[in-house]
């Protein structure tokens, strides 16, 4: 007896099972490897889209997932829910610009979808345990050689 579609394979072919063997017949390594290609794909795009409204529906829906199944994937992936990855992600691309660039708190808090400077600066204080300005003082890159003459 054939039981419903249970997953792809990297290379799209479709397992068909029934409940009672599908432990001995499913390669589950390879279904994760699917559904890490479409973590990563999903990681990616978010990462130049931080400053956006990353809703977990709008990342589901882009990663091929049901919301449940996608929550579900990116715990089981990163060890956090969507909403603490997506805060880790945007703190770790404010760290970055605070470390490359001179924009403004405000504009980073922009750029990296927190939306104010207080958002960012309560984020950053929690998870990097000082402020965005400590920070910049303390990591900033030196400017480059003979940007100063331009």
């Amino acid at each position: 007896m054939i039981g419903k579609f249970a997953g792809r394979y990297s290379d799209d072919r479709r397992v068909l099972h029934d409940s009672q063997s599908c432990a001995k017949r499913c390669r589950v390594d390879q279904w994760h490897k699917v559904d890490g290609n479409a973590l990563a794909s999903i990681f990616a795009w978010a990462q130049h889209h931080l400053d956006q409204d990353l809703a977990i529906d709008l990342l589901a829906s882009r990663a091929g997932m049901s919301r449940r199944t996608f929550i579900r994937r990116l715990e089981e992936a990163t060890g956090m829910s969507p909403g603490d990855w997506l805060t880790q992600a945007r703190v770790s691309r404010a760290r970055e610009l605070l470390e490359a660039t001179q924009l403004p708190i405000e504009g980073i808090a922009v750029e990296t979808g927190f939306g104010s400077a207080e958002a960012l600066r309560h984020h950053f204080r929690q998870r990097i345990g000082t402020s965005p300005m400590r920070y910049r003082a303390a990591f900033q890159l030196p400017a480059r050689a003979g940007a100063e003459n331009c």
